[in-house]
């Protein structure tokens, strides 16, 4: 019982594998998908979209993302966390594949950015579902507090990365086909 109410301490948490495996999944998405929107316009105008329309396409993967929470709320109840997890990185993945064909146009950009607004936003909600199952009621505040300060590294990192990338290879292709497989 002293072992129970003992605190839970950050040594604990950093030392438990899956606190590294939900960094990573969370990490992967979410910072895939700051390193893609920070650069959704200049793909879209090297590809002859107009500035005016580029610009449309972040309303485009908003409506995904506002979509996915209500997403969230039915697949919760119904499909437990691996599943929530599976289609969240699966369609995070399609919708990254899908940018790589942006030379189709914008509906090919548009269809990729929904999908990765729908998919990638059920990660949030899924992080948020997972941690008091994982580490428990009273360890889920620190637990919470160390994952965002994690994953906030990679959400520092991925947006000039994903520019750099496309200065170098001259797409934005090789970063997302990268993303699409570590999903």
């Amino acid at each position: 019982a002293e072992a129970d109410s003992a605190p839970v301490t950050t040594w604990r948490l950093f030392s438990d594998p899956a606190f590294w495996l939900i960094a990573v999944t969370v990490a992967i998405v979410t910072s895939g998908m700051k390193g893609m929107i920070t650069n959704l316009s200049q793909l879209a105008i090297d590809n002859g979209i107009t500035a005016t329309r580029a610009a449309s396409l972040i309303s485009v993967y908003a409506v995904g993302g506002f979509l996915a929470k209500f997403t969230f709320a039915l697949l919760a109840d119904r499909g437990g966390p691996r599943r929530l997890m599976a289609m969240s990185l699966t369609g995070f993945a399609l919708g990254l594949a899908m940018l790589t064909q942006a030379h189709f146009g914008y509906a090919a950009i548009a269809a990729g950015v929904f999908i990765i607004g729908l998919f990638g936003g059920l990660m949030v909600p899924t992080e948020s579902y997972l941690a008091p199952r994982v580490f428990g009621q009273r360890a889920v505040g620190k637990a919470m507090g160390l994952l965002s300060g994690t994953i906030l590294i990679a959400l520092l990192a991925t947006p000039p990365l994903f520019g750099f990338i496309s200065d170098v290879t001259g797409s934005y292709s090789a970063i997302y086909w990268t993303f699409a497989g570590l999903a």
